[in-house]
């Protein structure tokens, strides 16, 4: 039972780049002109870097010392892959934040009377 919390982490983590990803793809379709362009941009980010990571930790051949050891370094492309995918997070992330604050009237907006 000791497993079951860094699990259930793991699998949150997993599960929110897929949420995020949804949600930028759904806003997207549902926006006109540039805002479509910024969801659609947020939703390949996610979507590349998840693929780029998943690409690298299964296909990726380990990384090999001249005595034959396994370097244990996080190769290159998985670094880029995650980055590409945590961009597209924040962007969605952000733009999420922004639609709530807009929806609600926000700080000094039409509805804070």
């Amino acid at each position: 039972m000791r497993e079951a919390g860094p699990t259930l982490f793991a699998l949150a983590m997993l599960a929110m780049p897929a949420a995020l990803l949804v949600a930028a793809t759904v806003v997207a379709f549902r926006r006109h002109g540039v805002r479509r362009l910024y969801w659609a941009g947020c939703a390949f980010l996610i979507g590349a870097g998840s693929a780029g990571t998943a690409g690298v930790v299964c296909c990726a051949p380990p990384m090999i010392a001249g005595d034959g050891a396994i370097i244990a370094e996080m190769p290159p492309a998985f670094g880029v892959a995650l980055m590409l995918a945590f961009a597209g997070c924040c962007g969605a992330l952000l733009g999420l934040i922004g639609l709530v604050c807009r929806r609600r009237g926000g700080a000094g907006g039409a509805g804070a009377k």
